[in-house]
């Protein structure tokens, strides 16, 4: 395992954590808005390292990852029979779209193509986050393993990036529920174990998406 990819992982465990403070933090903009902020500040790192772009083409693919999370964490909010919660999942499968399209323009000629590519990217992802919501890991599985083929791993790396990527969630899922019961939790180790599990996740992607 690469130092860069434990330094993308040690990133992308910040970003969880400003994520899950802004999303307990949702009915005061304040501290929504200042944790989001640091949440995107280490989700650019993540995007330019795991998709080979410049810092300045992830701040433009992060404005769209933003719409999509704030839609997301407006969804989370709501109850999961409301109509309004389908229509925020639709902006956030809209706004992935939008960012997997820039991803996929930079290096390409084949618009047509890449506009049907980047759709379904943006469905797939969407999906991956909302089987993550209900907990349906076996749904998470198949469509990350989908998502992560299309973006040019072959079928077994793609299946084991994204158990990986389950394995690291499930850890994740563990904590917060048990922060929520006791919101003085202090700081859990078991992020090291989310942390070793990112890392090898990103080994995978960022030595095989193309």
């Amino acid at each position: 395992m690469t130092d860069f990819s434990r330094k993308i992982a040690k990133t992308d465990v910040k970003s969880w954590l400003y994520h899950s403070y802004a999303q307990s933090n949702i009915h005061n903009p304040l501290l929504y808005r200042y944790f989001l902020h640091k949440f995107f500040r280490e989700k650019i790192k993540v995007e330019s390292a795991v998709f080979k772009i410049t810092i300045k083409e992830a701040n433009k693919t992060s404005l769209f990852l933003k719409k999509a999370t704030i839609n997301h964490d407006l969804a989370e909010s709501l109850d999961d029979s409301r109509k309004d919660s389908l229509v925020y999942w639709e902006k956030v499968r809209d706004n992935l779209s939008n960012r997997f399209s820039i991803i996929l323009n930079k290096n390409s000629t084949e618009r047509i193509g890449n506009i049907n590519k980047s759709l379904e990217l943006g469905n797939l992802e969407c999906l991956q986050w909302r089987s993550h919501h209900f907990k349906d890991y076996k749904m998470f599985l198949e469509v990350t393993k989908r998502e992560y083929f299309l973006l040019g791993l072959d079928e077994k790396v793609a299946l084991s990036s994204a158990e990986l990527l389950i394995e690291a969630c499930k850890v994740h899922d563990q904590i917060e529920e048990e922060r929520d019961r006791d919101p003085l939790k202090k700081d859990d180790k078991r992020w090291d174990i989310a942390l070793d599990l990112l890392a090898e996740h990103y080994e995978l992607l960022i030595k095989y998406i193309r």
